[in-house]
């Protein structure tokens, strides 16, 4: 077998950055341009909107006596993300090199620590932009070129794509039914190529040696993921930060509190708006696809990724964020009404002493 396997870590910087504040972060960018784009797209479609790639030194791995070179690059996303791209071509390989490449312990651990190395490297260099708070969670995937027809691949290697499709390294023990679902997740341009999804990896079988815009889908629509997860795991931070302040509503020492009313109002604030701008740059950049070919591999990852059910997840978590904004600010006001008519009482009481003590 001929290909390439591309190994994605995807991590969310905790910060947006400009096009203009990315293009120079690292040496080395990649000159997009020199992919063709090589299916037709309508007249109308919008363009690509192309992240901003940069080519590291590369990494070499030693793998049962055989050396496997892997092309190191970053890839940098407006919308707050970065994904670190370990690209291991492949040439004559056969069923075992690609299974223990896909599988091995040793491989897993070469690939992890590489990635922990860059990532350091990238954040060093977006610190000097603006703070950088890299997010716990992380999104891994793997990307699979593999060349040749589909329907001689698929008949000869069927059981091992659908393994590294669904991350069994014991793919000789899955059901034949099984297989066939997981091969279902599929679309093709011709009679020749097919493009498949799955959780853990993405297969393109192909004679073109053209792939890199579908890799940019998978990386994409893994970046999605990512980010809502983020989002949605923050905003059940911020409605439990809040907690303690809207228990304190009726206590009191509501006026103690005043003021961590008052944060509180801000800290949802801000992140009712980023989320809000995090659903409209994803949104943006579906609609950058076009209506058909890269629409549809994008469909395939939103089916299977579930992206859909994540984003009403996010906006779901938005109304929450959202009343209960409504409701603090709702507090404050009544607050600032309360403590005027402190203020006009207490004012009256000194005219009416003022006017005793004259008299």
């Amino acid at each position: 077998m001929d290909g390439e396997l591309v190994y994605l870590f995807i991590y969310s910087a905790g910060a947006t950055f400009t096009d203009e504040q990315i293009k120079g972060l690292l040496k080395n960018p990649e000159d997009f341009s020199k992919y063709e784009y090589t299916k037709p797209a309508p007249e109308e479609m919008a363009t690509f909107n192309i992240p901003s790639i940069f080519n590291l030194k590369g990494e070499t791995l030693t793998l049962k006596e055989a050396k496997y070179n892997f092309k190191i690059q970053v890839s940098m996303y407006s919308l707050g993300s970065f994904s670190i791209r370990m690209r291991c071509a492949f040439s004559g390989a056969d069923e075992n090199a690609l299974k223990s490449l896909s599988f091995d312990k040793e491989v897993k651990e070469f690939t992890e620590r590489t990635a922990v190395k860059v990532c350091g490297i990238v954040v060093k260099s977006l610190e000097k932009i603006k703070k950088v708070e890299l997010n716990p969670s992380t999104e891994t995937y793997r990307f699979y070129y593999l060349h040749g027809d589909q329907q001689t691949m698929l008949k000869k290697y069927g059981k091992l794509i659908a393994g590294l499709m669904v991350d069994e390294k014991d793919y000789g023990i899955l059901d034949d039914s099984y297989i066939s679902e997981v091969l279902g997740k599929r679309m093709s341009y011709n009679n020749t190529d097919v493009f498949l999804v799955g959780w853990e990896s993405s297969v393109l079988v192909d004679e073109s040696n053209a792939y890199e815009h579908e890799l940019l889908i998978a990386e994409m629509a893994n970046m999605q993921l990512l980010e809502m997860r983020v989002y949605h795991e923050m905003a059940a931070e911020k409605l439990m930060e809040t907690e303690e302040v809207v228990d304190e509503i009726n206590s009191p020492k509501l006026i103690k509190y005043s003021g961590e009313i008052k944060k509180a109002n801000v800290t949802l604030g801000d992140f009712y708006d980023d989320a809000e701008s995090m659903i409209s740059r994803v949104n943006d950049t579906v609609a950058s696809f076009g209506e058909w070919y890269l629409s549809k591999q994008y469909s395939l990852f939103e089916s299977v990724f579930k992206l859909d059910g994540w984003r009403d997840r996010v906006e779901k978590d938005l109304n929450t964020v959202g009343k209960r904004r409504n409701f603090l600010s709702e507090i404050m006001r009544w607050r600032t009404e309360q403590m005027m008519e402190i203020i006009v009482i207490v004012l009256f009481v000194i005219d009416v002493v003022i006017l005793v003590f004259r008299f």
